[in-house]
């Protein structure tokens, strides 16, 4: 069997898997994971494409691509970075089935809850994201990718100057400094005149 022969070429479905990944870790606006039962294949890379991650403590993943003939091939891009070579490797190449507890100690995992707190933590760090200014989440989002990245250490110091000084001109950055002055929450809400532009 030719699994080239399921798309009209092999481009199609690597651009538009490649595409539905890259616009989710790349949205402007923070993005919570919420794992609510196993993870397997392209849901592990689902996973690591949000920011916050929060699974019910029963959770595992599995990356059993090699069990078929397989290669987390595209996956890979966003898994490799963050879970390191090492166990990278051990996941992609046994098909393990791999607790939530692993990723939490790896840093891959942001929390694992019982089951029935698993929608009240979801709720709280939303809560806690909403506290946020909304263009410094998108630009801190950016900043992480320029500073985790693979470009030289001239081009992320340059890169973090001009967040540095846009930051310094910024009307959210002033608007946030003047309620920390006046001892108030800054009601980013209320700020962008737009309730539902949040989240």
């Amino acid at each position: 069997m030719d699994l080239s022969t399921a798309s009209s070429g092999a481009a199609a479905p690597f651009d538009t898997a490649l595409n539905l990944f890259t616009r989710i870790a790349e949205f402007p606006k923070p993005t919570i994971g919420k794992i609510n039962g196993p993870a397997l294949g392209g849901g592990v890379g689902l996973l690591f494409v949000t920011d916050i991650r929060i699974a019910v403590d029963n959770a595992f993943v599995q990356l059993a691509e090699v069990k078929r003939g397989l290669i987390p091939a595209i996956i890979s891009l966003f898994i490799v970075p963050q879970l390191g070579p090492c166990l990278s490797k051990q996941y992609f190449l046994t098909g393990e089935k791999v607790p939530v507890q692993k990723l939490l100690q790896a840093g891959c995992i942001t929390a694992c809850v019982p089951g029935d707190k698993l929608d009240a933590v979801v709720a709280d760090f939303a809560a806690v994201l909403l506290e946020g200014g909304p263009q410094a989440q998108s630009t801190i989002k950016q900043l992480v990718r320029v500073v985790d990245g693979a470009d030289s250490k001239e081009g992320k110091t340059l890169f973090v100057k001009g967040v540095f000084e846009g930051m310094m001109k910024s009307k959210e950055a002033a608007y946030g400094m003047k309620a920390f002055l006046d001892k108030k929450k800054p009601d980013w809400l209320a700020y962008l005149g737009k309730p539902s532009a949040k989240l």
